[in-house]
């Protein structure tokens, strides 16, 4: 079963070009537009291209302008979703879309909880967020089939239409197991102390997993700190993650040009066989 996906954009904050919102694309893509009590009008292009979506574009007005209005309403509909998705026992995923900071701690309770949720700048950034957001789990998957298996061109293309990038996770959705899919008797589950220090397998964990799927590596370092999070089982904090990409930049393993990575993965010993 596909997860649904939320981008919920902080439309103060930033205003998305057209031509990227025309990327959002799909049955199970939601985008929620939160703007602020002086934005009434909206330029005819965005309209356009807010109108395949249907009635899965929803707008959300703040009441009052002010520092954090809108980050407010996002958290607050933002538990919203999730609560509602878990008693439907959906599974789902969510990022935010906006310049703020301060929602990481946010974030790590919603993940204790076994939330699916992620940031991004730009919608563009959101999709690839997203698309990582999907990779296991994979640790497992990846250390068993060296191989790095992934979708078949054949079945990326018959997912594929308008909206090309998000339709083709979707067919990586359909074929890669998530933790968020399960039975909704086992998604309600009580708070998990999330882990706030790199273990001394981290690292190697995220390495046999950038090896084993080559053509799943992020683009982008928002990207790769969502890969990361989910190579690592959800459970970890940011904190943990900045030092994880800390110790592969040390190593080499990445390099960062901009927002966009370079990696450089060894091969694997032939005494880890």
């Amino acid at each position: 079963m596909t997860p649904l996906t939320y981008l919920l954009v902080d439309f103060e904050n930033l205003q998305p070009a057209a031509e990227d919102v025309a990327q959002v694309r799909g049955e199970e893509c939601r985008l929620w537009v939160f703007h602020g009590p002086h934005q009434n009008k909206f330029a005819a292009e965005m309209v356009v291209a807010w109108q395949p979506l249907g009635d899965r574009v929803r707008f959300i007005q703040s009441s009052r302008t002010g520092k954090n209005a809108l980050d407010f309403h996002i958290a607050f509909y933002l538990g919203q979703a999730h609560r509602e998705d878990t008693d439907a026992g959906r599974a789902a995923r969510y990022v935010v879309v906006s310049k703020d900071g301060g929602f990481d701690a946010l974030f790590d309770h919603m993940r204790s909880l076994g939330c699916t949720v992620g940031k991004a700048t730009t919608i563009l950034e959101a999709l690839d967020v997203a698309e990582a957001l999907l990779q296991p789990d994979q640790a497992g998957l990846h250390e068993s089939n060296d191989n790095g298996a992934t979708p078949s061109k054949a079945q990326l293309s018959s997912s594929t239409n308008a909206g090309g990038k998000a339709t083709a996770a979707n067919a990586k959705a359909a074929t890669t197991p998530h933790a968020s899919a399960l039975p909704k008797s086992a998604a309600k589950r009580s708070v998990t102390a999330l882990r706030n220090s790199v273990a001394a397998e981290d690292v190697e964990k995220v390495i046999t997993v950038l090896r084993g799927g080559p053509n799943n590596r992020p683009a982008r370092r928002t990207a790769l700190e969502h890969h990361i999070l989910c190579i690592l089982g959800n459970n970890v904090t940011m904190e943990v993650i900045q030092d994880v990409i800390k110790q592969l930049e040390q190593r080499q393993i990445v390099t960062f040009n901009g927002s966009e990575i370079g990696y450089q993965i060894p091969k694997k010993k032939k005494s880890d066989s």
